[in-house]
């Protein structure tokens, strides 16, 4: 079987083996998966935390505009996809990945 190298250092082998990059030998069983997009949706409920936290502490100032345009702008490109970032920045597109390696060829 050929192993493929992805943009976040994973080498693909089948759905339910995912090859890490730096040491071949130790494959993610299903358990480990569901553990990594479970640490993912956290962040991202995390992320949306921050959002709601800052777009508060921001209302009403002048610094609400900027806030918006640099700052909330990214983390919700992070928090999701969007359909309109690339396709390695969000954490929607990081569990899909882990959750499915071997549409990983894309």
């Amino acid at each position: 079987m050929t192993n493929k190298k992805d943009p976040l250092g994973f080498k693909t082998a089948t759905r339910i083996e995912v090859i890490k990059a730096d040491d071949e030998n130790e494959k993610m069983s299903i358990d480990e998966i569901e553990e990594r997009t479970d640490q993912l949706v956290e962040a991202q409920h995390k992320i949306n935390e921050a959002i709601e936290l800052i777009q508060s502490a921001v209302h009403g100032t002048d610094e609400e505009r900027r806030a918006d345009a640099y700052i909330i702008a990214q983390l919700k490109i992070w928090a999701s996809d969007d359909g309109k970032s690339s396709s390695y920045t969000d954490c929607d597109t990081l569990i899909e990945r882990i959750e499915n390696p071997e549409d990983d060829d894309e």
